[in-house]
């Protein structure tokens, strides 16, 4: 099936709007365990699964990488967009993880840094290098090899006539050791076989391929139509299933087909010309700032927990709790729009050699 090129011009702008919801969510998920009593219960039962917030990240990089990839681009084109669409932030955030833990008085794991520094972290099986330095920065060594890789596969995916159907494998990686964790360590949680599932680059690459095959399946217009309450509702009742039950090991296999059918159908009423609630223009400007959001949001949860004579808080207070969630998540916003606005928007266009096109907007990524 041929693709349309009016079709492929078209922005996503629920797809960035969406970026914010998931952003948000490993915020909160963060943020929770600084809660304890009713608190800790309120809000934990509420973000207890978010970090599943990152499967979505991947899945939604591979599909925008794939809707805007243009016919005749070369890796190293490629390269250089990456490397200029999500190193300046990063090193921003580099350099502020390293006050962040002198002010806590933290020691300084330089070997850690080095390695974050590179984008390898995580291909590290040591707890204290891969969630080191700033802790979510794992996610972006993860993406440097998933754009390493994009330039190469991408052609071949789509050059199958039903690349959908590789889906199914592609959950089987993490659903194989998520199986493997809850019949041998339902009570524990070993951490080479967190390493393996949720941190090893060739792993959740997986998602990366599934978001691939998704913009493909999306460019030729062959899925079926998917109404985006349906997907909402059915990813809704699967993440109060995970959070309800001790199903720990298997969520992100599990949340990847419901994951794929939310960017499914907010892309679809997208190119319908129809709106969504993550297509208003508020959402869609947060959702720009997402990256800079994700990269700083630990360090301040973490850099205010530590204010206190470098004590870590704890608080009991369902009010309190709430405010202080309120205060951050401000806080984080405000400082992911500077961020956004005074590095990533200006460096990238410098380092690109152009005005840097929204469209290409993914996780960083």
């Amino acid at each position: 099936m041929t693709t349309d090129p009016a079709l492929v011009a078209r922005r996503l702008p629920s797809l960035t709007g969406l970026r914010f919801a998931a952003a948000f969510g490993v915020f909160g998920f963060h943020f929770a365990p600084y809660l304890s009593g009713h608190a800790h219960t309120l809000l934990g039962a509420v973000f207890d699964r978010a970090n599943s917030g990152v499967s979505f990240f991947f899945i939604l990089s591979g599909v925008v990488l794939t809707w805007s990839r243009s016919h005749g681009d070369t890796p190293r084109r490629f390269y250089q967009r990456r490397f200029a669409r999500i190193y300046p932030d990063y090193l921003v955030a580099w350099v502020l993880t390293f006050f962040g833990l002198a002010y806590q008085g933290r020691a300084l794991d330089l070997p850690a840094g080095g390695l974050s520094l590179l984008l390898v972290q995580s291909w590290v099986p040591k707890l204290d290098v891969f969630l080191g330095w700033n802790g979510v920065a794992w996610t972006l060594s993860c993406e440097a090899f998933f754009y390493l890789c994009f330039p190469f596969i991408v052609g071949r995916i789509q050059g199958l006539r039903r690349p959908l159907a590789l889906v199914p494998f592609l959950c089987l990686p993490t659903l194989f050791l998520g199986v493997v964790g809850l019949v041998r360590y339902p009570h524990s949680h070993p951490v080479t076989l967190i390493w393996l599932q949720s941190i090893l680059p060739p792993v959740r690459l997986c998602e990366f391929v599934v978001g691939i095959v998704l913009a493909v399946e999306l460019r030729r217009r062959s899925l079926p139509r998917i109404p985006l309450w349906m997907a909402g509702v059915a990813i809704a009742g699967a993440y109060a299933l995970l959070s309800w039950a001790p199903l720990y090991w298997i969520v992100v296999p599990v949340l990847i087909p419901f994951l794929a059918l939310v960017i499914v159908a907010a892309a679809q009423r997208d190119l319908g010309g129809r709106k969504t609630p993550w297509s208003r223009r508020p959402l869609v400007l947060l959702g720009e700032c997402s990256y800079a959001f994700y990269l700083l949001h630990q360090l301040i949860i973490r850099v205010w927990a530590g204010a206190d004579h470098h004590r870590h808080v704890t608080i009991t207070s369902d009010v309190v709790g709430l405010l202080w969630f309120v205060v951050l998540l401000i806080v984080a916003v405000g400082a992911a729009f500077t961020l956004f606005r005074v590095v990533e928007v200006p460096f990238e266009r410098r380092l690109r050699g152009s005005s840097p096109p929204r469209l290409e907007l993914d996780l960083a990524d």
